[in-house]
């Protein structure tokens, strides 16, 4: 990872940027950059086949540890959870499906996988779940991720 970084840090370094801080080159430009660098440094990239078919697992691996979460009872923290914020929310008139709450859990424990190396299902994630009451529609308080 600290590899991918030190490229992205050159490769931003050397490339022009609009008024925004955004690249101002073609995302062409940008791939040919970071391949020169990767090369200059002696550092392999992986193959855009390898890495999607890496996610494409990781992803599948998510899911199913979820479903068996689920399955076993694991997730009825999640179920009552989704269930008092549902409530409290129609009350302000917020709300959010069951679809969104599960993709919003997915997420989360996608990301603690790829961030900590942690396969967590646990009660810990209903910070990063379910958002403040108020802040629905906006980035929740306590680092909820994004829709």
């Amino acid at each position: 990872m600290r590899a991918a970084e030190a490229i992205a840090a050159e490769v931003d370094s050397v490339l022009p940027h609009d008024q925004d801080g955004r690249l101002a080159v073609r995302a062409e430009v940008a791939a040919q950059q970071i391949e020169q660098v990767a090369r200059d440094w002696h550092i392999p990239l992986t193959d855009h086949d390898a890495a999607l078919a890496r996610v494409k697992s990781a992803v599948r691996h998510v899911q199913e540890v979820i479903d068996a979460a689920n399955a076993t009872g694991e997730l009825a923290w999640f179920n009552a959870a989704y269930r008092a914020w549902r409530l409290d929310a129609e009350k302000s008139g917020a709300g959010m499906s069951y679809a969104e709450a599960r993709a919003r859990l997915r997420k989360a424990v996608t990301k603690r996988l790829i961030t900590l190396d942690v396969l967590d299902c646990s009660e810990r994630l209903l910070p990063d779940i379910f958002p403040l009451l108020g802040s629905v529609g906006q980035e929740p308080a306590e680092k909820c991720p994004t829709r």
